[in-house]
């Protein structure tokens, strides 16, 4: 794939200075992990057991830290003032919707897949074929990625998230 991108994308010729906000990606990081870790552990924790209780509150603390710290940063990881105007707040918004139903559309296709045939509710289907029938959805995506460019530019974002939305709400 870094061939793929390399060849045919050219290097930039604009150069802006500029350092990496290291407090806020351990910010994020942190923020991410207690939101997603409990996620993913909870059945096996407890949804209602310290740790997972404990790790939710610190992932709904750290995002108002890490909104307060932002725009007191010299070069900030997200620009707040930009990030909270309607038109990009909104259409972020919606962009956190559609990719909550494509993650779902990665997530339940696989387990019901691979559930076991004695059970009366799945084919019991290999990974390998599991893998193979997830493939064309990444292979979709990368024949359908110029034509959504070429949307974004003839008719702008909104027209592009519009047709994403009713592609996906068709799905």
């Amino acid at each position: 794939m870094a061939v793929l991108v390399v060849l045919p994308v050219p290097e930039s010729k604009v150069r802006t200075g500029g350092h990496s906000d290291l407090t806020g990606a351990a910010g994020l990081t942190t923020g991410l992990v207690c939101l997603l870790l409990p996620v993913s552990k909870a059945e096996d924790w407890g949804w209602v057991g310290a740790t997972t209780l404990t790790l939710f509150a610190t992932a709904a603390i750290i995002p108002l830290l890490w909104g307060w710290f932002l725009p007191r940063s010299p070069q900030p990881m997200v620009d707040v003032h930009a990030t909270a105007r309607s038109q990009v707040l909104f259409t972020h918004l919606a962009a956190l919707g559609l990719e909550f139903a494509l993650f779902v559309r990665n997530l339940v296709p696989p387990k019901l897949l691979q559930t076991p045939e004695a059970t009366g509710r799945g084919p019991g289907k290999s990974q390998v074929v599991t893998g193979l029938s997830m493939a064309t959805q990444g292979l979709t995506l990368m024949a359908v990625s110029p034509l959504s460019v070429r949307l974004t530019k003839t008719k702008g974002p909104t027209m592009t998230l519009l047709t994403g939305s009713a592609v996906v709400g068709g799905g």
